[in-house]
């Protein structure tokens, strides 16, 4: 007698769950491409200025730095 479709289900079922819990908590290896690493170095460089504060450094230089029209004005005068 062949099992009904449904044991068959249940069989596979219970085999998928006693697999699922083996692998629990194991590493899953992943394609390394261009693209993953690529944001992988990017989820770093953003990581690490957020740690040092760089984006509140950049917006204070960016606060305090001379209108753009005066820095060319500087600078085409020093030609002069």
């Amino acid at each position: 007698m062949s099992p009904t479709p449904h044991r068959s289900f249940s069989i596979l079922q219970v085999k998928y769950h006693e697999d699922f819990e083996k692998m629990k908590g194991h590493k899953i290896q992943i394609a390394d491409d261009p693209e993953m690493s690529r944001h992988l170095k990017n989820t770093q460089v953003i990581s690490q200025a957020a740690y040092h504060g760089e984006t509140e450094r950049k917006k204070h230089q960016d606060s305090t730095r001379p209108p753009l029209e005066e820095s060319i004005r500087r600078s085409w005068s020093f030609y002069s």
